[in-house]
């Protein structure tokens, strides 16, 4: 979900890919920005075909890829077109969009009501000195911050030429005077040259190499929405505070609906919005029950745990969206993965079809991360 490093110069030659499934599935328009390898291409398809086949909402996702030295240990890193809805109008969109399946039925028997305002627990604000000890605040109907691809996955429209935050606007990168700019697309996603690439899983990873297609899951899954508020938290800690109306009015994404503390769940608040060490848990129901998928806390080493919120705590094997990737393993989409999108909006298979299991049959179980061992460790962002 983030800012990104450097990136290809222009976009005069890209090359476009439809990746479009048979059955009612999304449709990936693939951008790859002149110079991204065949083999680059290829695995990035691959990973798509993987999303298109795992999900089951019938909409189109515009991507623009490609490669460049990134900086420091970052393999991968993803800017999304974001979009504000008011939380009546998220709500109601996650009621109507119910699949039938339990986690959808779940999570949306415990949103909190729309007609009073919602309550958050929270910390390093103007309102509380930047402090780390928590407050409860709360707020009438503020907006979420989601990514298009969500967006169009919850039934909202006229998406097509939206930049980051406002209608019309260019989405961009740039760095070291290189500018990727694109207008259309929902997200641009780049990926290292500074680290070595293995781009065949079904022979495992070499040592010393990096899945390719896991980290393409990976960034392709904060397009869809993967993403938390609790990083602009991280952000305004980190330097000039900002007020608790601005955080929690325009800065929450859905998937924070679902972090949730015992310390928040004992305040009485619907989620938990600060950043600190104390355990997050991805929660369906408000922390009524947790399991052990816990939520990142942050990349501030004062007070988070050195990794983005926008993830899995690290180091725990919960999944693809863990913070980090090991060279010479296959990553692998678990169960918390799947079931975090599921809950944010989009629909589910009901199992992976055969076409899904050809990068490497490991995708479902996070049998990658249960084989994790001491090796170089590179960021996802």
């Amino acid at each position: 979900m983030t800012r990104i490093a450097a990136f290809w110069a222009g976009l005069a030659a890209l090359a476009c890919v439809g990746v479009t499934p048979a059955l009612a599935r999304p449709t990936f328009n693939l951008s790859f920005i002149a110079g991204t390898s065949q083999a680059a291409q290829d695995d990035f398809t691959a990973a798509a075909n993987y999303w298109a086949g795992t999900l089951t909402n019938n909409v189109t996702i515009n991507l623009t890829v490609g490669t460049a030295n990134l900086g420091g240990l970052i393999l991968g890193a993803t800017t999304s077109a974001q979009v504000f809805e008011t939380y009546s109008s998220l709500r109601s969109a996650l009621v109507a969009d119910k699949s039938g399946d339990a986690t959808d039925a779940t999570a949306t028997a415990n949103l909190a009501s729309s007609a009073s305002p919602l309550s958050i627990y929270m910390n390093h604000t103007t309102d509380n000195s930047n402090s780390a000890t928590p407050f409860t605040y709360s707020v009438s109907n503020p907006d979420f911050r989601m990514t298009t691809a969500l967006a169009r996955a919850l039934g909202y429209s006229g998406l097509d030429n939206v930049g980051f935050s406002t209608a019309g606007q260019a989405l961009s990168v740039t760095a070291a005077s290189t500018t990727v700019t694109c207008t259309t697309c929902d997200a641009i996603i780049e990926f290292t040259t500074a680290f070595n690439w293995d781009y065949t899983t079904s022979d495992g990873i070499a040592a010393g190499n990096y899945d390719f297609t896991g980290a393409a899951i990976h960034e392709i899954a904060h397009a869809l929405g993967f993403i938390s508020g609790v990083d602009t938290v991280d952000f305004f800690a980190s330097g000039t505070p900002t007020s608790a109306a601005t955080l929690a009015g325009f800065y929450m994404a859905p998937l924070d609906l679902f972090r949730c503390s015992t310390a928040s769940k004992a305040a009485g608040t619907a989620l938990d919005f600060t950043e600190d060490t104390r355990t997050k848990y991805f929660s369906l129901n408000d922390c009524t029950t947790t399991g052990a998928a816990q939520f990142a806390d942050g990349t501030s080493a004062t007070n988070g745990d050195g990794s983005q919120a926008s993830h899995w705590k690290n180091g725990l094997g919960l999944g693809i969206m863990n913070p980090t990737l090991t060279s010479g393993v296959v990553a692998a989409v678990s169960t918390n993965d799947l079931t975090a999108l599921d809950a944010i909006g989009w629909n589910l298979s009901s199992a992976p079809e055969p076409a899904s299991l050809a990068l490497g049959g490991v995708w479902l179980a996070g049998l990658g991360f249960a084989r994790r061992r001491a090796a170089a460790r590179g960021t996802l962002k």
